[in-house]
């Protein structure tokens, strides 16, 4: 009955182990899958940080044209109101000057018309002079003509007596 009872504690202990097998195989191929589980996340994690690395380069790479871009506006502003504010400097320097040529012109002008007026009226008083000169002379022309005319017919008178 040894023999046999050894022979079932044998039987009875190769089920042990093998139900210890069996149960360590079970937990083993459940690790397994968990570990084929946390590599599949990884990997799905690790492409995940790839896509956002991919864009986070990008979304830099757009970040930084736009700050150049913002930049070259900013300056373009900039020089764009130098240039406006120069043009307004300019546009009041040539207006000053306008201004100062008009009141020159307007000055010079008078000073033409004044001329021009007092040399009419010089001219107006010499004219009138000159007509009563003439008017004298030709009174005196005439008195002479009557006195040669008043001779010539006494001439004739005495002549033809």
């Amino acid at each position: 009955m040894k023999k046999h009872l050894f022979t079932i504690i044998n039987a009875v202990g190769c089920l042990l182990l093998l139900g210890v097998v069996l149960l360590q195989w079970s937990k083993n191929e459940l690790q397994r899958q968990a570990f084929r589980n946390v590599q599949k996340e990884l990997r799905s994690t690790e492409e995940t940080r790839d896509e956002a690395l991919d864009r986070a380069a990008s979304l830099s790479a757009d970040l930084a044209d736009l700050k150049v871009a913002l930049t070259a506006a900013q300056k373009s502003a900039e020089e764009s109101a130098l240039a406006q504010k120069a043009q307004s400097d300019q546009l009041a320097t040539l207006t000053a000057e306008r201004d100062q040529l008009i009141a020159q012109r307007d000055a010079q002008n008078k000073e033409l018309t004044d001329q021009v007026t007092a040399q009419v009226t010089e001219w107006q008083e010499a004219i009138k002079k000159r007509d009563a000169t003439i008017k004298e002379q030709n009174a005196l022309l005439e008195a002479q003509s009557r006195k040669l005319n008043e001779a010539i017919t006494k001439l004739k008178q005495a002549g033809a007596r």
